[in-house]
């Protein structure tokens, strides 16, 4: 039996944040963001969809 994946939460970005770690990217306001995942310090992973980072 195959595992379920989890649905990708879409988020749009209402303020422009710049990366100030490797880890990060810049997101301008009105990027479309998929988020894979959310943690417990407030961070989350995911893909923005303009330039696919």
């Amino acid at each position: 039996m195959a595992a379920k994946k989890k649905a990708l939460e879409r988020f749009v970005v209402k303020l422009r944040f710049l990366k100030t770690r490797p880890d990060e990217m810049d997101l301008d306001q009105g990027d479309v963001v998929l988020v894979s995942a959310k943690f417990n310090d407030g961070w989350f992973k995911g893909i923005r969809l303009r330039g696919y980072k």
